[in-house]
């Protein structure tokens, strides 16, 4: 992999990575207790930084816990127009949401997790500092995911677009995800919105406040047990089917006007 630090401005496109290789946009140290404190005094991290146009694929053959594009502690990151394929885990990886504004647009991705599980194409871990009830204190701009393409085999791929654990101030519009969907984990301010999710449900985990999921249309070509998941630490789960009279409450998720096709 090629690890860049404390990079402005910097541009890696139209180029191919395979067999182990990867660019990752990252912050050294790996602890965000190191992270200067103050969004105006801090200098040591990545901002404004492109990765575009470029191929990447079968990369972490020795390591699995990788991605194609992984990036911690930035801002206003651009990861677009790459194609994005054959790999263990995710094709993009966001470690937190320090300090946010990215863009994700125009990828299109496909076989993923393939060696690895509970994670999706794309990835946010949400390692902010401070607890799980202060995440937004790092979040200072929302981060788009928009216009990708991700395309999994049936019964893999994981969970396609994945926010978990604190991931918040997220807006994913206009995505198609074939076989896999979206995953809201703990967070808050995600709006889930225009895209279409193809044979897959949509999880919700727990929503802070401030999470919508609105204007979806949800696409199955078989007979489904549930469009909704709603699950607490893997152990209690909760479905609402496309006939359900009741769907997610306020206090979890707000879902309006989503169309549900099934054949």
């Amino acid at each position: 992999h090629y690890p860049l630090r404390r990079q402005r401005q910097m541009c890696i496109r139209d180029s191919s990575f395979h067999s182990g290789s990867s660019p990752e946009l990252w912050q050294p140290g790996g602890a965000m207790k190191y992270l200067p404190a103050g969004h105006g005094g801090a200098s040591a991290y990545h901002a404004d930084c492109v990765v575009r146009g470029n191929l990447i694929h079968h990369i972490g053959v020795i390591n699995k816990q990788s991605a194609c594009v992984f990036a911690a502690i930035g801002e206003r990151l651009t990861i677009a127009n790459n194609l994005l394929h054959s790999v263990p885990r995710a094709a993009i990886c966001l470690n937190d949401t320090i300090w946010g504004g990215h863009v994700i647009e125009h990828n299109d991705i496909r076989n993923t997790v393939s060696e690895t599980g509970d994670h999706g194409a794309f990835n946010s871990w949400g390692r902010d500092r401070g607890s799980k009830n202060v995440l937004r204190s790092e979040a200072k701009a929302i981060i788009t995911i928009r216009h990708n393409r991700i395309l999994e085999g049936a019964g893999r791929g994981g969970f396609g677009i994945d926010l978990d654990d604190g991931s918040s101030m997220f807006r994913i519009h206009d995505n198609l995800t074939v076989n896999v969907s979206v995953k809201l984990r703990d967070g808050e301010d995600r709006v889930v919105e225009n895209n279409i999710p193809v044979n897959r449900p949509i999880r919700f985990g727990v929503s802070k406040k401030n999470d919508h999921f609105r204007r979806n249309v949800l696409y199955f070509t078989h007979p489904i047990k549930s469009v909704y998941e709603h699950t607490m630490g893997g152990r209690h789960r909760r479905r609402w089917t496309a006939t359900s009279s009741s769907r997610p409450t306020a206090n979890m998720v707000s879902v309006v006007r989503t169309l549900i096709l099934a054949w």
